[in-house]
């Protein structure tokens, strides 16, 4: 209230003359801008889309109940808009990273367009969301096949017609906040919907919030709002005023010691992930595990946004594998199927050159950009081996298309996204028989796979068929940092991904299980080369002291060596014998990509040798939240221990954007942004 009261006259107000238009609404409730495009006219609509963006132009303005005339003008006036037609809706601007996951569930298709506008609303105002169909309770089963995705969620939406029995038992099976929407679906004294929202009313589950009838929009702010408070309250336990420790304290089975000792508030076991392989691996299959693990789709089409040079959109589909039910993600390029005909321009003889610099340019997290350069650099460095040339020559064929590279940093990204402190893979099949490739005929396992699978457990079947794509093995042999079984963990989620074919008696998916650890050496934080994971799979530090190398050098060493997939590399000025001035290059590799770190090295300093160390770290949860400074977006690294966020540190790239635009001090920047970040995590 100080400050409206303290507001200049008009200010937060836009008047076109016939309405006068709230543009403050993010300032006193850090939400978007609405149009309800009922009662409107196309052209009214237009101009009030118009205006709200050109007040906010960095963050979405969204559009609801629009109708086809409407649509139309928005399309043809606004070009770039994004239309859902299925919600009657369009948002203007880009959409804020996501905070939390909404899961949007609904009973039948009839209900998908009520659905659709809550799961577009839960994005614009700044939530993750994952849409679940199709599971009303007429058929039980298919509610029971993805309860682990709705109790994964911050918050759930349950749309329903009918006599509107779905959120009730939903309700009952996971203790996750559950708003419900009544639609006007169903069949003769359904009432338009009454019937369904008097069941919903009533429900005998507790908890059980309703909105109105077909109330798509509401249900979706109100559960974007739960899961953003549910993420932040997470990520700063403090701020309900209690310690860590008192929150560690509190007993789960509700029972309380009367004499007030407490055990030592138990240390939190690091997260896992196992990858069940045994039916063969593609870029897509573990795509779509990762969404059906709880990744939200929003996550990874943000990165594959970054990196594509045109329009790819992510879409899934609820399919069955030899009677198994799974995930399958599709990928479309401007529109149509990446393997249509009309696509087939789409898949240019990129170099790793061409792809490093398509990822070196995009705006990604880090970290994401941090795997992806690593999977394509082994699969460089495997097609080098095969053609019997150097990395930097390779040409990729079927790899270098936009569906592909879209596996890849999907993956990447949802990777990335867990957060794993370690990651276990199954022996890889890898099938059998031949399979054409713009190669020719070639044998199965392809020679890139073949060369991927150098130290690696593998097997062959059970099907012959080409089950172990190069896109598959690189993810998994670049991400793994173990073989074998399933580790000691206890299961939160499970995530089923679907290939393309159905073979007949073998499910054609890939299986990730992501949970916590639970005993043994693995579950201990702060491993050795004994505990946890295997000297085979620990990172690398390469050291070599350098005394004759002109100076000016070391910048694009540096350069080559992360881009080639370092972890990180730096330099130590040193004096060495006879007091001489000399340099320590360090660098920091995963084990697979040493041989081509190692070729940098020696090709580009005047060294003539190395040592290697095994070593082992202890990292820190990590994410990554955007702010907006003078109305430009700032990416900040979030750093937490124990749930704790500890780190705030903007990056400075952005930072220095926003200086040379505004005008501003960098250092002024970089305060303005530290402080918006941290009031953005209390």
């Amino acid at each position: 209230m100080e400050h409206l009261s303290g507001q200049p006259a008009g200010d937060g107000i836009h008047d076109l003359g016939w309405a006068r238009l709230d543009t403050d609404r993010h300032r006193r409730t850090g939400d978007p801008e609405v149009v309800l495009g009922s009662g409107k006219t196309p052209k009214q609509v237009v101009e009030i889309l118009i205006a709200l963006a050109a007040a906010h132009p960095d963050r979405a303005v969204l559009a609801t109940r629009l109708s086809p005339e409407a649509i139309s003008a928005v399309q043809e006036q606004l070009p770039d808009a994004t239309i859902d037609a299925e919600a009657r809706a369009a948002t203007v601007g880009p959409l804020p990273a996501p905070h939390g996951t909404v899961c949007v569930v609904t009973a039948g298709t009839s209900d998908l367009p009520v659905a659709a506008e809550a799961a577009l609303t839960g994005r614009v105002f700044g939530a993750g969301v994952r849409l679940v169909s199709d599971v009303g309770v007429a058929g039980l089963h298919r509610l029971l096949n993805v309860r682990d995705t709705l109790d994964a969620a911050d918050c759930l939406v349950v749309v329903a017609g009918m006599e509107g029995a779905l959120p009730s038992v939903v309700g009952g099976l996971v203790g996750v906040p559950l708003v419900a929407v009544p639609t006007s679906v169903g069949y003769g004294a359904s009432f338009g919907g009454v019937a369904a929202l008097l069941g919903m009313l009533n429900s005998c589950a507790p908890g059980v919030s309703v909105v109105n009838i077909d109330n798509g929009f509401g249900a979706g702010v109100f559960a974007a709002r739960v899961a953003r408070r549910g993420r932040s309250a997470d990520r700063a336990p403090e701020q309900s005023g209690d310690t860590p420790a008192q929150h560690q304290q509190h007993d789960s089975s509700g029972q309380h010691d009367p004499s007030g000792h407490h055990d030592e508030p138990a240390t939190p076991q690091p997260r896992v992930g196992w990858v069940d392989a045994s039916s063969g691996a593609s870029g897509d299959m573990l795509l779509a595990a990762l969404v059906d693990a709880g990744v939200p789709l929003d996550v990874i089409q943000a990165a594959v946004d970054a990196v594509s040079p045109t329009a790819v959109r992510l879409r899934t589909e609820q399919v069955q594998r030899a009677g198994l039910r799974a995930l399958r993600v599709h990928v479309e390029v401007d529109g149509e199927p990446a393997d249509s005909p009309s696509n087939s321009g789409s898949a240019p003889h990129r170099t790793w050159a061409d792809v490093r610099a398509l990822l070196e340019a995009a705006v990604l997290p880090d970290a994401v950009r941090e795997r992806a350069l690593a999977t394509f650099g082994r699969l460089a460095d495997a097609e080098a081996t095969v053609h019997d040339t150097e990395p930097e020559q390779v040409h990729f064929h079927e790899v270098g298309a936009l569906d592909s590279i879209a596996d890849i940093v999907g993956c990447c990204a949802g990777l990335t996204h867990l957060g794993l402190d370690r990651l276990v893979c199954a022996p890889l099949a890898v099938g059998g028989g031949r399979v054409h490739t713009q190669h020719g005929d070639l044998p199965v396992p392809v020679p890139a796979v073949t060369a991927m699978l150098t130290g690696i457990p593998s097997v062959g079947g059970p099907v012959d068929a080409e089950l172990a794509t190069p896109t598959g093995a690189a993810l998994l042999t670049t991400a793994a940092d173990d073989w074998g079984s399933q580790p000691a963990m206890s299961v939160a989620t499970v995530g089923v991904g679907a290939g393309g074919r159905d073979h007949v008696g073998h499910p054609n998916v890939l299986r990730l299980l992501v949970g916590q650890a639970t005993a043994g050496p693995a579950a201990q934080t702060g491993r050795t080369p004994q505990q946890g994971r295997g000297p085979d799979s620990l990172p690398l530090l390469l050291q070599t002291n350098v005394d004759d190398l002109d100076p000016r050098l070391w910048p694009g060493v540096l350069n080559q060596l992360i881009a080639a997939g370092a972890s990180d590399a730096w330099l130590t000025p040193i004096l060495m014998k006879k007091g001489r001035p000399a340099h320590t290059l360090s660098v920091l590799v995963r084990q697979e990509v040493r041989a081509r770190v190692e070729r940098i090295v020696f090709a580009e300093t005047s060294t003539i040798g190395l040592r290697v160390q095994q070593v082992d770290k202890v990292t820190l949860d990590r994410s990554e939240l955007v702010v907006h400074v003078h109305g430009q977006p700032v990416r900040v690294k979030v750093a937490a221990h124990d749930g704790r966020v500890v780190n705030l540190q903007p990056e400075y790239e952005d930072v220095l954007a926003v200086a040379t635009s505004t005008g501003l001090p960098a250092k002024t920047v970089l305060a303005e942004a530290t402080a918006a970040s941290r009031d953005v995590e209390r």
